[in-house]
């Protein structure tokens, strides 16, 4: 019986006249070489039973632990009291097997002597069982497919297949649609250099899902990143908490403009977090920075990412304003401009260093091309060293 991680040593107690162990001890049952353990038979204190106890091998089926095994290790999974525990041992027995086919390529085997029973994978030769002499047995391949056709490097599907049969197939879409999902018997399968492979082990059902191309969502796509390791904001923030100059980056022959106050370039990360109010950009009294950006994509911004090395414990808040229009300035506050089309709030307590924010537009608003972005951190302290941290931030269409 050996002690568990933290030192606990089962003991016996006259209390219930059992012996006590605690979680993850172990009891360590053994017979000599040339014999085996068939069954163990456990009694226990009131309010205690094998649930609380996990051997390596074998099982358990109420009380009585059945199996052939030479050695047994049990391994408490909680506090558990055993009073006694009575071990059926004796020589191997020299089973005597007579099998049976299952007819799904396996067969099951049952010993004259002692009853055990074993399941094993059939061996076929010319398609009869070596062992149980049954017939490699034959299954259906139904398929369900609109709008797109199955075939085989040879030709068409076959309606069956033999047990084991390595079955590759291609999905060709009808003109005008896309294969959205392939499913095997309710699975989703994935090509292989535009080929699916199966093993035929039983009645196989191919269901193909496709939708037309009009109709299939477009990739995202990035539009720009805001990289510090980027060579091309390289002296673009200065490293004060000062109003940041305008600066144009190129992307694709289109530009995108920052202008903000509050954030800093830092060693090896953007800081949002000013000690000045930003009261014309945000509530009264409150502190922070703000990033903005005019944009002229040549598409829709769907989604824009910001990820979080670091969050301040006095951050309150990533608001992000959406105006319809261009704003080259930071000056008018969202209080004076009528078209902040849309605003969106995500609170310090909603994110951790690690993640990443992500803003989408709100319920039957497009980000069009032509809106400025607003990217607005609140926080309670007036220190510099307050507020988000961050590395990337990421335009996506």
């Amino acid at each position: 019986i050996g002690s568990n991680t933290y030192g606990n040593k089962p003991k016996y107690y006259n209390d219930g006249s059992a012996l006590r162990i605690y979680i993850n001890n172990t009891i360590t049952i053994a017979v000599p070489d040339s014999y085996e353990i068939t069954q163990m038979i456990f009694t226990f204190d009131d309010g205690f039973n094998s649930k609380l106890l996990k051997p390596d091998n074998g099982a358990f089926d109420g009380n009585v632990w059945n199996g052939n095994s030479n050695r047994v290790i049990i391994t408490a999974t909680d506090t558990c009291r055993i009073q006694s525990v009575t071990v059926v041992y004796g020589l191997p027995c020299q089973h005597e097997w007579s099998y049976v086919s299952n007819n799904n390529g396996t067969h099951t085997g049952t010993c004259s002597l002692c009853g055990q029973e074993i399941t094993e994978d059939c061996t076929f030769v010319d398609e009869v069982c070596e062992v149980c002499k049954g017939n490699k047995p034959e299954y259906a391949i139904n398929t369900s497919v609109e709008n797109a056709t199955i075939a085989t490097p040879t030709g068409g599907l076959p309606v069956t297949a033999l047990h084991g049969t390595k079955l590759a197939f291609t999905v060709t879409p009808a003109e005008g649609f896309v294969v959205t999902e392939v499913k095997v018997n309710g699975e989703t399968v994935e090509a292989v250099e535009g080929v699916y492979t199966i093993t035929v082990k039983a009645t196989v059902n191919i269901e193909v899902t496709t939708q037309e191309e009009s109709t299939v969502p477009a990739e995202p796509t990035l539009l720009y990143a805001l990289d510090f390791d980027s060579s091309t904001i390289s002296g673009s923030f200065s490293n004060g908490y000062t109003a940041v100059q305008n600066f144009t980056a190129m992307t694709n022959g289109l530009s995108i403009k920052f202008n903000g106050y509050g954030i800093s370039k830092q060693a090896s990360y953007f800081r949002f977090g000013g000690k000045k109010s930003i009261a014309n950009i945000h509530e009264s009294n409150t502190y922070g920075g703000y990033l903005q950006t005019a944009t002229v994509f040549n598409t829709d911004v769907n989604e824009i990412k910001i990820n979080v090395i670091k969050v301040h414990s006095k951050l309150e808040s990533v608001k992000l304003y959406v105006y319809d229009g261009i704003l080259d300035t930071a000056s008018a506050s969202p209080s004076a401009v009528d078209n902040w089309v849309d605003v969106i709030e995500i609170s310090a307590e909603q994110f951790s260093v690690g993640d990443t924010l992500s803003f989408r537009p709100s319920e039957g608003v497009t980000w069009h091309s032509g809106v400025t972005f607003r990217i607005v951190v609140t926080k309670t302290g007036t220190s510099n060293n307050e507020g988000l941290d961050f590395t990337l931030l990421e335009f996506w269409g």
